[in-house]
């Protein structure tokens, strides 16, 4: 079984790239609004901003921006780039 590199999403800073590999929830809701936005699995994601303050990061799939809380991007895991 291969192993499984893939980081959350919070952990990763500005300018820095990845592909959504997994969301890890179960709420429906949650996952229909990400989807809304483009975060899904294998999308190319950028980090664009982040926040210090209230650890929110600005992130960009496709032609979207989103500002994502800590709560949500906990949940997302990415492939580095």
């Amino acid at each position: 079984m291969p192993k499984d590199t893939s980081t959350p999403l919070s952990s990763l800073q500005p300018g820095q790239t990845g592909t959504i590999q997994s969301v890890k929830a179960a709420d429906t809701e949650l996952l229909r609004h990400l989807e809304g936005l483009g975060l899904v699995p294998n999308a190319e994601i950028v980090v664009k901003e982040y926040s210090p303050f209230d650890h929110n990061l600005t992130v960009k799939v496709g032609q979207k921006t989103a500002v994502l809380g800590l709560n949500i991007t906990s949940k997302i895991f990415v492939e580095e780039n």
